[in-house]
């Protein structure tokens, strides 16, 4: 042995002297002439002399002590060696001897230098794997001198001899090509060399021909199957078929004892690997027909039933799991995955056979436990270590044979746990795709499944990604937003694995760490998923609530992540290359902003802290967090604490000005436009500069003013013409065509998410859009901007058509509020009850404002107008009588305060969140403004009976804040003569007059004696302007009177000197009776189009309401072109999702104040509003209601 010492090469040690002594000698005999020419002296070139090392044993000595010798190996050995192996390969029949032979001893040459790097870069270079198919093909030669061998009289026996042998040779040498080329399959060199299509030919001919060889032949498909670039290609090849077939033929039955074990666990293994491969083809988009029978039929045999002596097939499990998975992952219809043949209509029993599989997982789980909780533990004195241990015997057993016990530190134990660990992740994921399914989730419910959070338990990266992904592709699915609970716990999972990776990896790892140079991609997997998650009104509350602390999370993620992007790191090699890409810099930056913004714009709760443009350090900060008091303005230390301290709204100013033309630009404009009337807080207590602290608060206004850019915008990236774009066409469907489309994706269940819009779309972006409209489409003055053309309302109903749910929902919203103070004249109509549908339609509010309640004390109603009587020729008209009233408000009515019960529709939210909330009027003017008009129609009755000495009372006041006890506001009262007839004795009229009254805001009453009238229809109105001094001009010629002006047919009947600074009480509570005591018995009698606005309204604006003579001015003409525009049908297709729900439900509510459209309102979507009224939501159960009510 030589100084250097004993080096190990097979089952022998050789030193080095005597391996460099064998390569010299192997290099002799390869250059002589008899090697190339002559069959047994190439194959006793490769076996070496005896006593010396052969060309495997030098081999197996280079891969074992690569470092001690690689360097001093003289490389032509190699070289040498791929010649004369290509010599082998490449061997041309002559003198009789058969190339295949040739071919065999070249292969099994070159089979010794798989596992050498060097070796397989030369094995490469002569296209090794290609020459390995032609090891089992028969030479011309061989078959011409076997049929001369014999004579026709020859006896059968001796002919069949041969052909037994030539078998037996064609199984040694196919059983010798499924090995080398299962072998080369490990190593990424020959990869793209076995996507040939002959060698995936002839393996697809082996495994179907040879069941001897399944293991090898589908262990090299699914080796080169993981390098999802070669799938098209084991496609184009039908390896998918054939691999279809085998997994449907092979068996995994463990036989009784006494047979041959060997073949079963072959089969189990290539049942497996089938698996595997089928389960990637699947993952990445390509269609293969995997039948469910045969996966139930795993899952009920190999150990699912929990025997103490049944093998556990942890790796077959996982693996088939796996497949499951993908299958119902990609499939559009989840449901059919579930049933065993195209005949079968019930999932019973794949569910059984989940159930089975899922209690399995639970003890899997129970076992592992204690091992995982001891992981990265100082074991000493710990009780995990001890419940670990008691672990060892049941778990760590082979796989296929529990009587063979394993080390629980051997890579056989680390193989057991991996595959325990990806059967309970993929048996989990699988079952949450079941839970949006309700034929699925009910049945789910039955058989009790517990625990199935278990997939969150898994830290192996690749299974927290698939953890991640299956979340984040739940929560874009429609139907997943149909169980609140269900994305709740998805919210909470993600956002508590998002706070343990900033806790436990960006706040801790220094740069070089490997935990944080592969978790790039999880970094930004877990960041897009909470954009996702955001989308989600109810989410977003709950998000909101830990505002705080995300913001600073995302804000810490953002900089690491800048902070890597930019980092040169030259450890690794002489290239130096950037720890993590820019892309997902940018990528992190854009999900972080998305999250954030979607959490602000959630229209109850619109959050100021975005306007920040710095956040002042807490209290208890270090000194280095403070401002720098001593340094001057301008200095590099003022620079570095400010951009420390930087807000979310100093954040989007860097947005705009670094990325303008980007996205990033695109959703700070709109964010900031979203929230320009919120008061921005004040800057750093005077160190700031005051043109620094409103640096942008006049160019966003300005930019955002032409808001028909936002519109534009918007359009061209709307997820509603995602069809569009993806096809490039310029054929756009119509409103009729989308319903169909729309009606087909929902019966299909392939409705529209957010992930494969975004290559062609901008779903996040859009969304904040269509936030930014519908803020705005609250606004009076902002409402004939949308109708002045058409085509936006088109655009908006084509959304909620067809795009994506959560942007659908935002477009619904728009439509929504739009009609709340339907007006386009800018009137502010906040209350307006037509009375036009009978004794049903009492209690609708047509201003889309409020809620209003029909009460009654008794079994009185209030009874409809006489035919022929009604208001505009039709039946408009309600007649209080004794016992009845209408309550608008619990809390009244004040025009300067209207409630936000109808401006946005939450799921989540419940009647007491929504309808004590004041509207906030963009800008001060409506701020203070008590001003209001209300007006109505009544009828004057022939002969009105003053006798009973009763008021008619219009409109009865909620009361002062001190007692709550309601006050008459607006009533009729009678005021007799000082005569002897003033009660009418002798059948004579009483004397006396009918007079308007009105209280003020001191509680005063104030009466106005107006004309007697004739019987029939008239007009009253009375204005309030809170003005004081001269008349107030508007829109031109128009006037405003100070104090309170009553009009009664459209002219003024009272002193203007008088009521000039008397002005009414700002507070309506209950129309058309007083109520006192228990008692309502003051009806005011027959009225209709009863309107309060929130404004004084002109002499000219009084007198054209009171000449009216039909509805087509009426301010509703918002409701009607939405009605002509079919919005009813396009609105029902989104009652499914809540989210989309309720927002639907408040725009069909809206249009159910139009009377002609409430019978196809109920023909439309009936059915499914009174199936709404039963919703597990308050907010859909209360605007059901509230659109059954208008519909009747």
């Amino acid at each position: 042995m030589g100084a250097q010492g004993s080096l190990l090469g097979g089952e022998r040690q050789w030193s080095q002297q005597e391996v460099e002594r064998a390569i010299a000698v192997f290099k002799q005999k390869a250059g002589a002439e008899g090697c190339k020419a002559d069959f047994e002296t190439y194959k006793a070139l490769w076996e070496g002399a005896s006593g010396q090392p052969s060309v495997a044993d030098i081999c197996a000595t280079l891969e074992k002590n690569k470092e001690t010798l690689m360097d001093q190996m003289d490389k032509e050995f190699f070289k040498i060696a791929m010649k004369l192996v290509k010599h082998g390969l490449r061997y041309q029949p002559r003198n009789g001897q058969p190339a295949a032979e040739w071919r065999e001893a070249a292969i099994r040459a070159g089979q010794h230098f798989l596992n050498i790097p060097d070796g397989r870069e030369e094995l490469a270079n002569i296209n090794f794997a290609r020459s390995i198919p032609l090891l089992t093909m028969e030479d011309d030669d061989d078959e011409e001198l076997e049929a001369d061998s014999f004579e026709e009289d020859e006896p059968q026996a001796r002919r069949k001899a041969p052909e037994k042998g030539k078998r037996e040779v064609e199984k040694r040498r196919s059983s010798l090509a499924a090995k080398v080329l299962y072998e080369m399959s490990h190593h990424s060199e020959f990869l793209t060399a076995l996507c040939d299509t002959s060698i995936l030919n002839f393996l697809c001919v082996l495994v179907n021909q040879v069941p001897e060889f399944s293991q090898e032949v589908t262990g090299t498909i699914m080796n080169v199957s993981r390098d999802k670039r070669n799938l098209h290609k084991l496609m184009e090849a039908s390896v998918g078929d054939v691999l279809e077939s085998v997994f449907k033929t092979l068996r995994c039955d463990r036989p009784p004892l006494g047979y041959c074990m060997v073949a079963w666990k072959r089969d189990v293994c290539a049942l497996g690997n089938c698996a595997a491969t089928l389960a990637t083809l699947i993952k990445y988009g390509h269609q293969c027909q995997v039948e469910t029978a045969t996966i139930v039929y795993v899952f009920n045999t190999t150990g699912a039933h929990g025997q103490d002596t049944a093998p556990d097939n942890l790796r077959l499990l996982a693996v088939v799991a796996q497949l499951f998975f993908w299958i119902c992952r990609e499939s559009e219809q989840i449901v059919d995955c579930f049933r065993m043949s195209e005949d079968d209509e019930d999932p019973d029993e794949v569910l059984a056979a989940m159930g089975r599989m899922w209690e399995k997982c639970q003890r899997l789980w129970e076992m592992i436990k204690p091992f995982e909780d001891a992981k990265g533990k100082d074991a000493k004195g710990k009780e995990e270590q001890r419940k670990a241990k008691q672990i060892d015997q049941k778990f760590f057993t082979d796989d296929l044979d529990k009587a063979v016990q394993i080390l629980p530190d051997s890579n056989d134990a680390k193989e057991k746990l991996k595959h325990a660990r990806s059967l309970i992740c993929y048996m989990s994921c699988t079952m949450w795709l079941c839970l949006p399914v309700d034929t699925l989730r009910w049945k789910m419910r039955a058989i009790k499944f517990e625990q199935l959070g278990l997939a969150f338990e898994m830290e192996e990266r690749e299974l927290r990604a698939v953890t991640v992904t299956t979340a984040q592709h739940l929560l874009d699915l429609p139907n997943t937003q149909q169980c609140s609970d269900l994305v709740r716990f998805f919210g909470e999972k993600l956002l508590g694995l998002f706070k343990d990776y900033i806790e436990n990896v960006i706040k801790t790892a220094e740069i070089g760490d490997e935990r944080l140079e592969e978790s790039e991609d999880y970094a930004r997997l877990l960041v897009d998923s909470l954009s996702i998650l955001a989308m989600s009104r109810g989410m977003q509350v709950e998000m909101a609530k830990k505002q705080d602390e995300l913001y600073e999370n995302l804000y810490i993620l953002c900089d690491k992540a800048e902070t890597l992007a930019t980092f040169k790191d030259e450890t690794k090699g002489a290239k130096t290359r950037y720890i993590w890409s820019n892309k997902a810099h940018l990528k992190l930056e854009m999900c972080s902003v998305y999250t954030l913004c979607e959490i602000a714009v959630h229209p109850s709760q619109r959050l100021p802290w975005v306007m920040q443009t710095w956040r002042e350090p807490p209290a208890d900060a270090d000194s280095k967090e403070r401002a720098p008091q001593e340094a001057e303005w301008g200095s590099e230390e003022w620079k570095s604490f400010l951009d420390r301290q930087s807000g979310f709204n100093g954040r989007l100013n860097d947005f705009k000005e670094k990325r303008e033309g980007t996205p990033f630009a695109v959703v700070a404009m709109l964010l900031q436009a979203t929230f320009a009337d919120v008061k921005k807080p004040d800057s750093t207590a005077g160190h700031r500069k005051k043109e620094q602290q409103s640096k942008y608060s006049a160019d966003v206004n300005n930019e955002f003013r032409a808001t028909s850019g936002i519109l534009k915008w918007w359009w061209d990236n709307t997820t509603a013409r995602y069809e569009e774009f993806k096809e490039k066409t310029d054929l756009r469907p119509t409103l009729k065509e989308l319903v169909k489309i729309a009606i087909r994706r929902r019966t299909e269940n392939t409705m529209l998410r957010s992930k494969p819009t975004m290559p062609y779309c901008c779903p996040h972006e859009c969304i904040l859009c269509l936030s930014l409209l519908s803020r705005l489409a609250l606004e009076p003055e902002w409402k004939g901007f949308f109708t002045k053309k058409p085509e936006y309302i088109e655009q908006l109903l084509r959304c909620v058509c067809v795009g994506i749910w959560a942007e659908a929902r935002e477009a619904a919203a728009v439509l929504a509020n739009l009609m709340w103070l339907p007006d386009i004249e800018s009137e502010h109509l906040v209350c307006w009850l037509k009375f036009d549908g009978g004794p049903n339609g009492v209690a609708i509010d047509s201003a889309n404002v409020l809620m209003p309640v029909l009460k009654t004390l008794g079994t009185k109603t209030p009874a409809p107008v006489d035919i022929g009587k009604g208001m505009y020729k039709s039946t408009w008209g309600i007649e209080f009588v004794e016992g009845s009233y209408i309550q608008l408000h619990p809390e009244g009515l004040r025009n300067n305060n209207v409630p936000t019960l109808l401006t946005s529709a939450s799921p989540l939210n419940n009647f007491a969140a929504t309808s004590n909330g004041h509207y906030r009027w963009i800008g001060s003017e409506k701020a203070n403004d008590t001003s209001y008009t209300i007006a109505c129609w009544f009828y004057e009755p022939e002969h009105p009976d003053p006798s009973k000495e009763k008021h008619r009372v219009l409109v009865t006041a909620r009361g002062f804040e001190s007692d709550k006890k309601p006050r008459k506001l607006i009533w009729i009262s009678w005021e007799p003569e000082a005569s002897d007839n003033k009660d009418g004795k002798d059948g004579q009229e009483p004397r006396g007059n009918f007079v308007w009254n009105f209280r003020d805001i001191q509680g005063e009453s104030i009466p106005m004696v107006l004309p007697k009238l004739a019987q029939g229809w008239h007009h009253v109105a009375m204005t309030v302007c809170h003005d004081e001094g001269k008349k107030k001009k508007r829109n031109g010629n128009e006037t405003i009177d100070p104090g309170t002006q009553l009009y009664l047919d459209g002219k003024c009947y009272h002193s203007k000197k008088r009521l000039k600074s008397v002005h009414a009480d700002n507070d309506f509570y209950i129309i058309g009776n007083f109520l006192e005591g228990g008692r309502a018995d003051e009806p005011f009698g027959l009225i209709a189009d009863f309107r309060i606005y929130a404004k004084a309204l002109t002499v000219e604006e009084v007198q054209a309401i009171a000449e009216q003579v039909d509805v087509e001015n009426h301010p509703d003409k918002i409701v009607r072109e939405l009605v002509k525009m079919d919005a009813v049908t396009i609105l029902a297709q989104r009652l499914y999702v809540p989210d989309c729900a309720a927002e639907s439900l408040r725009a069909l509510g809206s249009l159910a104040t139009h009377g002609p459209s409430r019978a196809k309102i109920f023909s439309v979507c009936g059915m499914q509003a009174l199936r709404l009224l039963h919703s597990p939501f308050d907010m859909i159960q209360r605007l059901a209601a509230r659109l059954v009510r208008n519909m009747a």
